[in-house]
């Protein structure tokens, strides 16, 4: 009986891709499926529906039909485990919880703009107050650097977390992102293919307004639901319990 290789799927799409000189974020365009999503199915992390294959297909010009083969007595599985390279822009509460968690699990580069602040994560210590963050970089087995060079740490990237800080204005109801875009043009000019994914407080609008405004899709907003206490407990358990 003949079934779908992912394997050859992954091999293939990379293969006609960089062929065809395409970059992923082109891929995506030219089938409707988001970039982050592409990196994941060349990396055997995601299985797409067959409408996605078929468009991934006529984009890339081979067959569906390409990709079968005899199923063999131990079948393929996609690995989910894969260690990506994540930079996270920012070390305040929110952006030091998120890289300390992700470093258990992939390399982070954390970046700012204080020496002291990277010279203290480098070390293993918090520059923050938080029993949790403490322990866990003083306890846990973490792949974790920080840096000044914001460029060296986002050119390499699978993805971008920013967590810079956005000074709100009550006076003149004004959010000040330049922080947030610093990091945005930033990234795109070292590396165009890596998605980013902003956790810093933003007004409404402001994810569709960047995505227009330098004309990319790897621009996404994750909400920030954490309390500033115990700061990495509230970011593990928040998908349990959001209201926390």
């Amino acid at each position: 009986m003949k079934k779908i290789s992912y394997q050859k799927m992954a091999n293939l799409v990379v293969a006609k891709r960089k062929e065809q000189k395409l970059t992923q974020a082109q891929l995506a365009e030219m089938t409707g499926i988001h970039r982050a999503m592409v990196s994941r199915l060349e990396a055997l992390d995601y299985i797409p529906s067959i409408d996605q294959l078929q468009a991934v297909a006529e984009a890339l010009g081979f067959e569906v039909t390409d990709l079968f083969e005899e199923e063999n007595p131990v079948s393929y599985k996609p690995v989910l485990d894969k260690k990506y390279n994540i930079a996270v822009a920012g070390t305040g509460y929110v952006g030091l919880s998120i890289a300390t968690l992700l470093a258990q699990h992939n390399h982070v580069t954390a970046v700012d703009i204080i020496p002291e602040k990277v010279e203290l994560i480098n070390n293993k210590k918090s520059p923050i107050q938080d029993d949790y963050i403490e322990m866990y970089l003083a306890e846990k087995e973490l792949n974790l650097t920080a840096t000044l060079d914001g460029e060296e740490a986002y050119k390499n990237a699978d993805f971008v977390v920013i967590a810079a800080p956005t000074n709100y204005d009550s006076k003149k109801n004004f959010f000040d992102c330049s922080a947030v875009e610093a990091v945005i043009e930033l990234v795109l000019k070292v590396n165009p293919d890596a998605t980013i994914i902003i956790k810093s407080t933003i007004p409404v609008g402001y994810t569709a307004s960047v995505r227009a405004k330098y004309n990319t899709k790897n621009i996404i907003f994750s909400p920030e639901l954490t309390k500033y206490t115990h700061v990495i407990f509230s970011n593990v358990i928040k998908h349990l319990i959001p209201s926390m």
